[in-house]
């Protein structure tokens, strides 16, 4: 029960730290999640999981972020943009901040920068399958019939397009998100 939570989330919370940060930093944002998840899973109590679970995920896992952020100069800018939620972090309430509904709204965004015309389309699929629907390699090699070298190449393709781009879903304009709808549907 606790594994199909955690792989369940693992796309919404990489997708709502996603639209918060950039897609540009996409790798920061998977790790800090996987790391967010691993540590919940040794932390696991008898009582099971906190009230508001995805709320604790998403606090966790972008504590786990903006530390990462503070620890390496390339990433400064983050850490001008967001300077009083860095501190507010500690005195917020986790259970507060997030809600079902924003996170869902988190993914549909994430998806639409996901379907950027320059990443190849097999690469945006491979993309979200991963990321965003937490399938694993081998899950989707047998669903695209392709090899796992494939799928890696293929996903790392989609991660350097959207690196280069650093694009915040605020920045997509109309047009853009028109021409990606059918991509997204």
């Amino acid at each position: 029960m606790v594994e199909h939570f955690f792989r369940h989330e693992y796309g919404r919370l990489v997708a709502s730290l996603s639209c918060r940060v950039g897609v540009g930093h996409i790798e920061a944002v998977e790790d800090a999640v996987q790391t967010t998840l691993l540590k919940a899973m040794q932390a696991s109590t008898p009582s099971g999981l906190p009230h508001k679970p995805s709320a604790w995920l998403y606090r966790v896992a972008f504590n786990e972020l903006m530390g990462d952020f503070r620890q390496q100069n390339r990433h400064q800018q983050i850490l001008k943009q967001f300077p009083e939620e860095i501190v507010k972090e500690n005195t917020e309430s986790t259970q507060e901040h997030l809600l079902p509904d924003e996170m869902q709204d988190d993914l549909l965004r994430m998806l639409f920068a996901t379907c950027d015309e320059n990443i190849p389309l097999e690469s945006q699929l491979v993309f979200a399958l991963k990321i965003l629907c937490g399938f694993s390699v081998k899950e989707i090699v047998h669903r695209l019939f392709t090899s796992e070298a494939n799928v890696y190449k293929r996903l790392s393709r989609a991660r350097d397009r959207l690196r280069e781009q650093e694009i915040l879903h605020e920045d997509l304009t109309a047009q853009q998100k028109s021409a990606r709808l059918p991509a997204v549907n």
